[in-house]
């Protein structure tokens, strides 16, 4: 079968919308019944929705065997579990659960049976019971690149999430979970880690200890929208790939060259807070080579920058 594209992977839930009913690719329709399946030449997805029986979706991705299925999307489901031989003898490689109330990813030791080799992308959106789900379920997905669990209410993440490390995970997304603390050491042996996504969530602070050290292919890291007042001196050493920075919506008021330093002449986008304030510790920045794209960011004090944009600021004007 033609390879498929890692971006036409990430747009499974846009394109079922749109897709047609794929005769070359789909089981007939009435072996899938309550899903559908849709595709095009190259491409077939199933999406379930309003599945409520483990023996149901056990039917349905029993007729979809050793067929050329490269996603599943299980919408609007509740069940007690996710059979765990559900997908054995299928080829999935992405697997999505949104608005879904599932209580385990498996009724028994392991999850996703058959799918060990094949299996890039699990996301998991809007479900309940994600925070006391059992991550060592997913330790034999050995492809596994994409994790995402957002929206989700997953307020602390387990030691035993750890265990995944093994994966060669390169994106994890658990962006609006209210999170409000992560262990010591949480991505820190994630080294394969391109993308981490903390947006929306309740931390307070962060350390220099969640990553890899050194974090050789970490080029995106997203903690907008959190309580972080103050950043470690030493949060982006050793960041070399570090290109996207976002930390807007945090109460951060001083963006301090010995922090920031590190990684500055290297980032192409940086958002920061609209409400910094802007004296002399931050004319280091005007004195910055000017590599950024964008640069976002506004002074909330003293009363006479009040509103200006950070990237326009002169060195004469950030006095204490």
């Amino acid at each position: 079968m033609t390879q498929i594209p890692a971006s036409l992977i990430l747009s499974i839930p846009l394109m079922l919308n749109v897709w047609p009913f794929s005769k070359e690719l789909c089981p007939p329709p009435e072996t899938l019944e309550p899903c559908r399946c849709q595709g095009n030449k190259s491409y077939a997805a199933v999406l379930c929705e309003d599945v409520f029986s483990e023996d149901d979706l056990t039917s349905v991705m029993t007729a979809i065997k050793d067929k050329p299925i490269d996603g599943v999307e299980l919408r609007s489901v509740s069940m007690r579990y996710i059979p765990e031989d559900a997908f054995d003898g299928t080829n999935l490689k992405s697997i999505e659960i949104v608005n879904s109330s599932i209580m385990s990813l498996s009724e028994n030791e392991h999850a996703f049976k058959g799918l060990e080799d094949t299996l890039l992308i699990l996301r998991v959106i809007n479900c309940s019971y994600a925070s006391v789900w059992d991550w060592t379920l997913l330790e034999r997905l050995n492809k596994l690149k994409e994790l995402e669990i957002s929206n989700s209410n997953l307020i602390e993440l387990e030691d035993e999430f750890l265990k995944l490390a093994r994966l060669p995970m390169k994106i994890i997304n658990f962006r609006d979970n209210n999170l409000k603390e992560l262990p010591y050491k949480a991505f820190s042996a994630f080294t394969s880690l391109k993308q981490l996504h903390l947006g929306k969530n309740a931390l307070q602070s962060v350390e220099r200890s969640l990553l890899p050290l050194p974090a050789k292919k970490l080029h995106t890291l997203g903690l907008s929208q959190n309580k972080i007042e103050e950043l470690p001196v030493d949060m982006f050493t050793q960041m070399p790939k570090l290109r996207f920075l976002f930390l807007e919506g945090n109460p951060i008021l001083i963006v301090d060259a010995k922090t920031f330093q590190p990684v500055w002449n290297q980032l192409k986008i940086i958002f920061l807070n609209n409400a910094l304030h802007c004296d002399c510790r931050m004319s280091w920045m005007t004195e910055m080579k000017e590599k950024l794209r964008l640069l976002q960011g506004a002074c909330s004090s003293p009363p006479r920058l009040r509103g200006r944009k950070i990237a326009l600021l002169k060195s004469e004007e950030l006095v204490c």
